[in-house]
């Protein structure tokens, strides 16, 4: 299991590299853009397997963790280095989500500063 900060890191690292969130045609975040190219901070986590198992599976991949099924998200994030063990663990995984996602936490293809540190503020990490 990965610590919340070493979760949080990895995500950074990932979109930061990336330029970008990973948008669809339409302008939806996926998991994993059509062209392979970009992941999401959630799909950056996903083991290979899991990542094609939500690829492959249309009712995964195309809403968010709050509407997957208990089961498949625990099983999924856990091998993604999320500890279940910890309170709040899926609303941490959706705040993650979230935080690429959100159009204003992006500025010239990085993350904002500030908005990194906000996000680190409120899960304490």
């Amino acid at each position: 299991m990965a610590t919340r900060k070493e979760l949080f890191d990895k995500v950074v690292a990932h979109c930061n590299a990336q330029g970008g969130p990973a948008l669809n045609f339409g302008g939806g975040c996926e998991y994993r853009t059509e062209d392979g190219e970009e992941k999401c901070a959630i799909g950056a986590l996903l083991t290979p397997e899991d990542l094609e198992f939500v690829m492959g599976d249309p009712n995964l991949r195309g809403n968010g963790l709050g509407a997957w099924p208990k089961d498949v998200k625990e099983r999924l994030l856990t091998n993604a280095g999320f500890d279940f063990s910890r309170q709040d663990e899926a609303s941490f995984a959706s705040g993650l989500q979230l935080f690429h996602d959100e159009e204003w936490n992006w500025i010239a293809g990085e993350l904002r500063q500030e908005e990194i540190e906000r996000f680190e503020m409120g899960w304490n990490l």
